[in-house]
């Protein structure tokens, strides 16, 4: 399938795709859909048979689980501590930094990617 680029000074890039692009956007966004559908009907089934101490206990253990991951992710993976060790207010960071580096890698915010991978270009001065 060919694409063709048109110059839409309203898109955000300059330019839109047609034909494939917009199939694969509704696939997506149907998936991501379904996905979301069965995820909270199985969470309101669960909330209607769990009282108040259930849920809490298991979000509690679902945050445990999930740090937990994270930190033994990184020793494994990465070899070096996550930023959450050094600093818990990037627990609130991390999932906002794993849908920005999803959205490049899925073609939907490739001007995100400058901003992420941005590094710093010598010592920083304390004036």
């Amino acid at each position: 399938m060919v694409h063709r680029r048109v110059r839409d000074p309203n898109q955000c890039g300059g330019h839109r795709y047609h034909t494939g692009a917009h199939l694969f956007d509704f696939a997506l966004g149907a998936a991501i859909l379904g996905a979301a559908i069965v995820l909270l009907s199985a969470a309101a089934i669960f909330v209607v048979q769990a009282n108040t101490v259930g849920m809490w206990s298991l979000t509690a253990i679902l945050i445990v689980i999930g740090s937990a991951s994270q930190v033994i992710g990184h020793q494994v993976f990465e070899r070096r501590r996550p930023a959450l060790v050094d600093n818990p207010i990037h627990l609130l960071l991390g999932p906002m930094f794993l849908m920005a580096k999803l959205f490049i890698v899925l073609g939907f915010r490739r001007d995100l990617a400058v901003i992420i991978d941005e590094r710093p270009q010598g010592p920083l001065s304390s004036s």
